[in-house]
């Protein structure tokens, strides 16, 4: 599943791990814990609206405060994507979907952790309810890739103004996942410059 936390107008942090996997919201030190409120979503028409409850109070002294106004999980679809001729190693992809019964995602800055480590930030735009978006994951070390030229054949006759030239690669994946997984592999098909 896929969480989110402190949604304001400036940042929205999203947490992912598959299946099996802890997806807790443990930041570490660098991002300081939102404080956590009710809040009460009134949909009228195609507004929504939060209204924070709890009688919350915000300092007034001139810093930044986060206050969670929103959490919510999202379905997700886990894929592993490998282009071995690039890198020797897979990415782990999502792709989330936005619940229809679920609210407006405004368009904003993401962090993404994976297992409590910081990815980086994506950038979202603006996600209605029913709407799927893609979100990379980082590298899976445990996924590992060779590729190895094993045939380079070049035909000696021309077929009209044309010479074969015939490759053939080994790929070798090792999945130190501890579970069956499936990758989607691209590959690249040779384009002639002649």
């Amino acid at each position: 599943t896929m969480r989110a936390r402190s949604i304001d107008s400036n940042e929205m942090l999203l947490s992912a791990a598959p299946a099996g996997e802890s997806s807790d919201f443990d930041c570490g030190e660098e991002l300081q814990e939102a404080e956590v409120t009710n809040s009460k979503v009134d949909r009228t028409g195609s507004a929504i609206t939060f209204s924070v409850g709890g009688g919350n109070n915000i300092p007034s002294d001139n810093n930044p405060h986060k206050v969670t106004i929103f959490r919510d999980e999202y379905p997700i679809d886990w894929r592993y994507l490998a282009i071995p001729k690039l890198v020797n190693f897979a990415y782990l992809q999502a792709t989330v979907t936005n619940p229809a019964e679920g609210v407006t995602l405004l368009p904003g800055e993401a962090n993404i952790f994976r297992d409590n480590v910081f990815l980086g930030t994506t950038y979202l735009e603006n996600i209605v309810p029913g709407e799927t978006f893609e979100l990379n994951l980082g590298i899976e070390e445990k996924l590992k890739l060779e590729r190895e030229l094993v045939e380079r054949q070049v035909d000696k006759k021309f077929l009209g103004d044309r010479r074969v030239i015939n490759y053939a690669y080994r790929l070798k994946i090792t999945n130190l996942l501890q579970q069956n997984t499936q990758i989607d592999l691209k590959e690249q098909l040779p384009v002639s410059r002649s």
